[in-house]
C-alpha cells in the first residue's frame, strides 16, 4: 500500500472482521491504515465486511461475528478517520433481523 501511496495511486482498503481477531487488533489495523492515509492521502474508502461461514469451506463451521461486533468496528473507524473518509459495510453481507432485510441496513447506520 505504501508503493500506491508514493506513486499516488488512489485505493479501497478496509477490515474483515470475524476471522479471530480481537478488538485490539481491528483498532491497530484502522490505525495503520489512517497513518499511510495521512502520509500519502490515497485512501478513496474503507470498507468494513463481516466474516460469513460458507458450506464446502474450511472455515464453514466457524461462527460469523455479531452485529453489535461489526457496528463497533465502523464506529471505530469512523472515528479513527473522521467524517471526511467513505466509510462502507456491504448491507447484502448483514443477516436479516426478524426478517426484514432493510432493518438490517437501518441497524448498521445506527452504528454506536
Amino acid at each position: 500500500m505504501s508503493v500506491s501511496g508514493e506513486e499516488c495511486v488512489p485505493f479501497t482498503s478496509g477490515l474483515l472482521i470475524g476471522i479471530g481477531e480481537t478488538r485490539e487488533e481491528r483498532l491497530k489495523g484502522l490505525l495503520l491504515l489512517r497513518s499511510l492515509q495521512q502520509q500519502y492521502g490515497h485512501i478513496q474508502e474503507l470498507i468494513i465486511q463481516n466474516f460469513r461461514a460458507k458450506n464446502g469451506t474450511p472455515m464453514a463451521e466457524a461462527p460469523e461475528p455479531s452485529l453489535e461486533e461489526l457496528q463497533w468496528t465502523i464506529a471505530m473507524a469512523r472515528l479513527v478517520f473522521g467524517a471526511s473518509m467513505s466509510i462502507q459495510a456491504p448491507p447484502n453481507l448483514t443477516p436479516s433481523l426478524y426478517g426484514f432485510a432493510h432493518y438490517s441496513v437501518l441497524v448498521l447506520l445506527d452504528a454506536k
